[in-house]
């Protein structure tokens, strides 16, 4: 056979038309050989050869297929299928013609071959752009949609009269019309596609549709034709108007987290959740292990659709852009109490968030050193990608922030950087960990709040219910329905808790999000400390000033970090077994103490609460640490602190000065925060304490800052002030407490009390003994932090402006443990309160030991003395007679307890004569706000007031402002008053002089 009559009978099975008339059947079957008879005759005519000798060849191809397509369509074949089928069998034809053993007619066939499947992409385009064929009316109406259908029928689905997707069609049809209408044909598949996941759960048939998207974003020019539809970057407003209108918003929505406003089918919830919250844990765990498998499907294909825009230079831009226009129309994510409709919802920050750290993944390492000169601090300045104006900055306040965008925004535009895309990711993971999944655990913690709250209102129904029931009340039936929907609210918010949780609790995600807070850490020390790159760690104290770009980053950096590593420390501790801590360990010990770099103490001092989540269980601590399960995290962490170089030098110091620093936040609740703040504080100066190279530390702190140095004064009042408050306070419930529980202990009496009474007394109750409770604890781990300390560390306390307050408290406490009213603080079960007031007076007793072995100069001797609300001389003996019957202090001890008594009645003694000797100054030696005999005058620059030192000293511990006018006053700004001085000491001489001669004569 001849080459020619190869190519003929080649393109002939590829097309199944032909230009003679032997073995043709008439025509009518689709699926046998159509004769084209009209344009064969009119072939023969031109070439003069009878139709019988005409063969099919590149030279006659297009006239012959134009030929094909102009006749009437066969209904149920439409030109685009017949055409779809004519480029698969082509490709058949092709691989087929290797067999053929003539090398020229192998050329000559596969060229005619090759030229076909090329004609056959440009009439299959033209057949969807323009009206140039007959096709059946449904053909026609469904246009490019038809594409759709061949892929679908390629999986197995679509109609059944559509031909599968040829293999090489997709990639050839869209390099041909790029430039002419591709968009036009992609922009209904792709609405198509993305409007099949449109209400769709992981539980449905997400998979056809999504990799469907894959494939086609996986060719580069349909990529390209996607970013330039109009529903690629839709005119937006909000997040949710994302989520439901751009073509990538619902193939990112798919997920397994509660929706308020949407209920995708097959219901996750009612198929998974619903009743899971009273099954085991063994159950939960299946359900989660079978949703978090069905999630790591779709955020691979995800992924993989990301990857499909970001590898092509040309469309990375769009993807970024996309990426960044999701975090932008998110803004009301930042809110406290968001609005659904406003937001797209959780499942879809979810898999956004599991994209972008997979993004990160090749770079977040610190040690490959892959991040280092790409990330650029001043992206948060300059970036035109992502709006940073609104959020609140590390260390620059809003004056500070307008006045650098200001600058900013007055030079050229056109100067704004080009980013290295390791640097786009690293800012676009961080907004969307942000707004994303650092929401969601806020979110969780609010409905595990939400959810006890309705616990506690069902209980107190219930009860009243029981009532009603015990006195036949007629609304028995209204009320026990109102407890009935009660039960059904927390049952349902019971699931939604283990919703949230399924999803966010994945190991993977929550892994990859350590390690980029891991990065972030070590990016943040190498910019604050340019030594960290040299040498692998920080250079304490910090370089000042801080440099503007760090200053200027968003606090959630920090704060981010911070909730993440709490959640996963409490929650998923295993998350963080064989992670490197080192990192983060240095990030809080060096910013913790940093006020300069960080501002927020709020902030700084959540550092320390992730620390405490990592100590290692401690019986010798407190009891809060016992519930902890020890890890290998804790001991890698301990390591650390016991022999980290940086750590040991700076971390006690860091930890002083945050006890002190946190009294000043402006926070809403900062009162009781501050409470819960220093606990952790003092859990981790506890520990440190019993460390001797940080115990060495912390002597040197103390030392360092005697005389009138302010950290650790500061830190003194604080811990001293706090260990007031809360034991006064305790001090007042412990009779309410003990009032109520007698009350409840007399059967009669409270039975005969009304329902309503009841339920009073017992809220009462409750939160009495909550608030008792916390008090004790926290009281008692400050008088452990003295207790500890000032065996060593005593100096502080001795200073004018401590001794009298220290001296003060210790007495009103002793007074109140150790004396004859020491009976009506007992309480029933005072175990379950941590109430344990053998211990308090121990504390309290060994306190006074310590300061008073320090005593030379018998200051804190003459301020018990002068203690006239609560000293009494008999409260020593009393103390001494209970802590000896209960073993409470070594024998020794209580011998000091009394000898320190003798030097306070002696103390008293001389003060009672001092008193009457001075006992009428002259007004100008008198202290303006103590009304006392002034000791060392100084003048207060701005209002002029004359003053004790340690008066104005000890005012200045806990308000840095001249009491008179407000302004602010620091210690060096004190101007001492030395004539002054002077004429006092002479006064106090010469009455002195007076007495002596009084006495003599």
């Amino acid at each position: 056979m001849g080459s020619a009559q190869e190519e003929s009978d080649a393109l002939r099975r590829v097309f199944r038309f032909t230009l003679t008339n032997d073995n043709a059947t008439i025509r009518g079957a689709s699926s046998e050989e159509v004769h084209l008879s009209e344009v064969a005759k009119e072939l023969a005519q031109e070439v003069g050869v009878p139709p019988e000798q005409l063969r099919l060849d590149k030279d006659n191809l297009e006239r012959v297929l134009m030929s094909r397509l102009m006749d009437a369509p066969i209904p149920e074949e439409w030109p685009l299928h017949y055409l779809l089928a004519c480029y698969g069998r082509a490709s058949d034809e092709f691989r087929a013609s290797a067999s053929i053993k003539d090398a020229a007619t192998v050329q000559r066939v596969q060229n005619s071959l090759l030229y076909s499947k090329q004609l056959i992409v440009s009439y299959s385009g033209l057949l969807l752009t323009m009206d140039m064929f007959p096709q059946p009316a449904a053909a026609q109406q469904r246009g490019a949609l038809q594409l759709l259908d061949s892929l679908d029928r390629r999986e197995g689905a679509g109609p059944s009269n559509a031909t599968p997707m040829p293999v090489g069609f997709l990639e050839d049809f869209a390099q041909r019309f790029e430039q002419e209408g591709l968009e036009m044909v992609v922009e209904p598949i792709a609405k198509e596609v993305s409007r099949r996941l449109v209400g769709i759960s992981p539980l449905g048939d997400y998979g056809a549709p999504l990799s469907l998207l894959q494939g086609l974003t996986a060719v580069k020019p349909i990529a390209r034709a996607y970013q330039k539809l109009r529903w690629w970057r839709p005119v937006l407003t909000n997040g949710r108007q994302l989520q439901t209108e751009s073509l990538l918003g619902p193939p990112f929505s798919l997920g397994v987290v509660p929706d308020v406003l949407s209920q995708p089918q097959p219901s996750v919830h009612q198929q998974c959740y619903a009743g899971l919250s009273k099954q085991n844990n063994m159950e939960i765990n299946k359900t989660h292990h079978m949703l978090r498998a069905i999630m790591k499907t779709i955020h691979d294909t995800l992924y993989a659709i990301s990857m499909n825009f970001l590898k092509g230079q040309d469309t990375r831009e769009g993807m970024l852009s996309w990426l960044a226009l999701a975090l932008e129309c998110n803004t009301e994510r930042n809110k406290m109490q968001m609005n659904p409709r406003l937001a797209s919802n959780h499942s879809f920050f979810v898999s956004l968030d599991t994209v972008l750290l997979r993004l990160c993944d090749p770079f977040l390492e610190p040690l490959s050193g892959k991040a280092w000169g790409k990330v650029d601090a001043g992206y948060v300045m300059r970036s035109r990608r992502i709006d940073y104006k609104d959020d609140t900055r590390l260390a620059v306040d809003a004056e500070e922030q307008r006045a650098v965008q200001e600058r900013l925004n007055s030079g050229n535009a056109a100067s704004t950087p080009t980013y290295h895309f390791i640097c786009e990711c690293f800012f676009l993971t961080a907004k969307g960990l942000h707004l994303g999944l650092i929401k969601i655990i806020q979110d969780l913690y609010n409905l595990a709040r939400t959810q006890q709250s309705l616990e506690r209102d069902l209980r107190a129904m219930e009860s009243t219910l029981q009532g009603m029931q015990a006195q036949n009340n007629p609304m028995v039936q209204h009320y026990q329905n109102q407890v009935n929907l009660v039960k059904q609210r927390v049952d349902q918010m019971g699931d939604m808790y283990i919703g949230y949780t399924a999803a966010i609790s994945d190991d993977d995600l929550l892994k990859s999000s350590v390690m980029f807070y891991r990065l972030v850490a070590a990016w943040m020390l190498r910019m604050a400390s340019p030594s960290t790159a040299a040498t692998g760690q920080p250079e304490l104290p910090l370089p000042t000033p801080a440099p503007l770009e760090f200053r200027m980053l968003p606090e959630y950096f920090v704060e981010d970090m911070i909730e993440l590593l709490l959640y996963v420390s409490r929650f998923k501790p295993m998350v963080l077994e064989g992670l490197p801590m080192e990192e983060l360990l240095l990030f809080f010990v060096t910013f913790m103490g940093s006020p300069d770099f960080v501002h927020n103490p709020y902030l700084r001092s959540r550092m320390v609460e992730v620390l405490t989540t990592w100590m290692p269980q401690d019986e010798d601590v407190g009891a809060s640490w016992k519930s902890r399960r020890s890890t290998q995290v804790a001991a890698s962490v301990l390591l650390l602190i016991d022999s980290h170089p940086l750590v040991l030098q700076n971390m006690v110091r860091s930890v002083l000065r945050l006890y002190a620093d946190i009294e000043h936040t402006s926070r809403n609740n900062a009162f009781y925060e501050k409470y819960n703040l220093r606990y952790s504080m003092g859990e981790l100066l506890l520990h440190l304490w019993n460390i001797p190279a940080h115990r060495q530390a912390w002597k040197r702190v103390g030392q360092e800052e005697g005389g009138y140095g302010q950290l650790y004064q500061h830190f003194a009042h604080f811990l001293e002030t706090d260990a007031i408050y809360l034991l006064n306070d305790a001090m007042e419930i412990l009779p309410k407490v003990k009032e109520i529980e007698t009350l409840m202990a007399d059967e009669e009496r409270w039975k005969a009390l009304p329902q309503e009474e009841q339920q009073e007394h017992e809220t009462t109750f409750n939160q009495n003994t909550n608030q008792l409770r916390s008090d004790l604890l926290m009281a008692g781990r400050n008088l452990s932090i003295i207790r500890s300390s000032t065996t060593e560390v005593t100096a502080p306390w001795l200073l004018r402006e401590m001794a009298p307050r220290i001296a003060s408290t210790l007495n009103y406490f002793l007074l109140h443990l150790a004396g004859s009213g020491r009976r009506k603080l007992k309480i029933k079960d005072p175990q379950r309160y941590s109430w344990q007031p053998r211990e308090v007076l121990a504390q309290i007793a060994a306190i006074y030991v310590n300061l008073s072995r320090a005593d030379v100069n018998g200051v804190f001797a003459r301020e018990i003395a002068n203690d006239e609300r609560s000293y009494s001389a008999n409260m020593f003996a009393e103390a001494a007679q209970v802590l000896r019957q209960y073993m409470l202090l070594p024998e020794g001890e209580v011998r000091e307890l009394e000898a320190l008594a003798v030097r306070v009645r002696a103390a008293e003694a001389e003060r009672a004569a001092e008193e009457q000797l001075l006992a009428d100054p002259p007004e100008e030696f008198v202290d303006a706000l103590m009304d006392t005999l002034m000791e060392d005058p100084v003048t207060l620059p701005t209002s002029r007031q004359v003053i004790d030192r340690s008066t104005i000293c000890r005012h200045l511990l806990s308000d840095a402002h001249d009491p008179f006018n407000r302004m602010p006053l620091k210690e060096e700004d004190l101007i001492p008053n030395l004539e002054l001085k002077a004429r006092i000491e002479a006064w106090k001489a010469e009455m002195h002089e007076q007495a002596r001669r009084k006495v003599e004569s």
